[in-house]
C-alpha cells in the first residue's frame, strides 16, 4: 500500500497548488486502497504469480487513474462507480509497463526491479496477461460499453508496440506521433471516453476524445524529455531508456539535426499547444466546478513536470 508521507513527498514535486495536491493525495490513498482490496480479492493458488503481479503496483504516480476519477466524478459517476474504473485503468497500464519492460530488456521500473528480472521472463509474461484478464472482471461490474471502449485502446496500444518494434526510430514526426497516439495518447482517450460513458453523458464522447489525445501526447512529449534530463532517483529507471528507440528528441537531433537545447525547446512548444487545446476543452465542458479546477491544475502540471 501507498505511505501517505510518500505520496505527498511526491505531489510536492509537481507545480500544483496545495489545496489541489491535498485532493489528489486523498484521491490516491482512495484508490490505492482499492486496488489494495482488489488484490486481496485475487482467487489464485500462485504465490509467485501474486508477487509479480504486485510488485510494482504501488510505486507509480496513478496520473491515469487520478484523471479517471476526477473526470467521471467531475461529470457525475459516483464515487465508487469511479474507483472501480481508475482501478481497472491502473491495472491495464501495470500489465503494459510488465510487457513493455520486457520488449525493452529494462531492469528497472518505479525504482525497483522490473518484474521480468525479479521473477522472470515466464511470470512476468503471466502477470502482464492476469493483470489484464482481471482488469476486464473489476471492470464487468460498469457493464460491457466500458470493457468494449478499453479493449479498443488496449488492442491500439498493442498496434502501436508491434509499429514501434517494425520501425525503430522513425524518419520523422509523422511517423512518431502515429505511435505515441497508439502506445499513449489513444489509452488517454479510452479513459476520458469510458468516465463519460459511466457518468451518463455518452453525448460527451468525443470532446473527451480529443481532451484524451492532448493530454497523451503532453505526457508523452514531457516523458521524452525527462528520459534525457529526468534524475534516475526520481523517475525510478535509469535516464536514456527510451531515446535510442522512439523518442521525439531522438528524431529532432539525430534526423532533423537539432541540438539538444533546440529539440527541448521544440518540444517544450509542442507540448503547450497541446495543453492549452486540452485546457479549452476542459473550460468548456459542463462539470463540476472543484473537479474542473484540479483538472486544470493537473494538465497544467505537465508544463514542467519532473516525474
Amino acid at each position: 500500500m501507498y505511505d501517505r508521507n510518500s505520496i505527498l513527498s511526491m505531489l510536492k514535486k509537481l507545480d500544483i497548488e496545495g489545496g489541489y495536491r491535498d485532493t489528489i493525495l486523498d484521491i490516491i490513498i482512495s484508490l490505492s486502497k482499492k486496488i489494495d482490496n482488489a488484490f486481496n480479492k485475487l482467487n489464485i493458488e500462485s504465490n509467485k504469480l501474486r508477487k509479480a503481479m504486485t510488485h510494482i503496483a504501488f510505486r507509480g504516480k496513478f496520473i491515469r487513474g487520478v484523471y479517471t476519477y476526477l473526470v467521471s466524478t467531475g461529470l457525475g459517476a459516483s464515487k465508487e462507480s469511479s474507483l472501480t474504473l481508475a482501478t481497472a485503468v491502473e491495472l491495464y497500464h501495470m500489465a503494459s509497463l510488465i510487457h513493455d519492460d520486457i520488449i525493452d530488456h529494462a531492469d528497472f521500473r518505479r525504482g525497483v526491479e522490473s518484474v521480468h528480472k525479479r521473477f522472470g521472463l515466464e511470470y512476468a509474461l503471466i502477470a502482464g496477461d492476469a493483470l489484464i484478464i482481471y482488469s476486464n472482471y473489476i471492470v464487468s461490474k460498469l457493464g460491457g460499453e466500458v470493457i468494449r471502449i478499453l479493449a479498443e485502446s488496449g488492442l491500439k496500444l498493442s498496434d502501436g508496440e508491434a509499429l514501434e518494434l517494425e520501425t525503430g526510430i522513425p524518419d520523422d514526426l509523422e511517423h512518431y506521433n502515429k505511435i505515441v497516439y497508439l502506445k499513449t495518447a489513444s489509452f488517454f482517450e479510452g479513459i476520458m471516453i469510458s468516465s463519460a460513458h459511466i457518468s451518463g453523458n455518452d453525448h460527451l464522447r468525443n470532446l473527451m476524445r480529443e481532451l484524451g489525445r492532448y493530454v497523451g501526447f503532453s505526457f508523452q512529449y514531457r516523458d521524452d524529455i525527462l528520459d534525457y534530463i529526468g534524475e534516475p532517483s526520481i523517475m525510478g529507471k535509469p535516464k536514456g531508456t527510451d531515446r535510442y528507440k522512439s523518442n521525439i528528441l531522438t528524431i529532432l537531433i539525430k534526423k532533423y539535426g537539432y541540438t539538444l537545447n533546440e529539440a527541448i525547446s521544440k518540444v517544450n512548444d509542442l507540448i503547450t499547444i497541446y495543453i492549452d487545446k486540452a485546457l479549452n476543452i476542459i473550460k468548456k465542458v459542463d462539470m463540476n466546478i472543484e473537479n474542473r479546477n484540479i483538472i486544470i491544475e493537473l494538465t497544467n502540471a505537465l508544463r514542467v513536470r519532473i516525474i
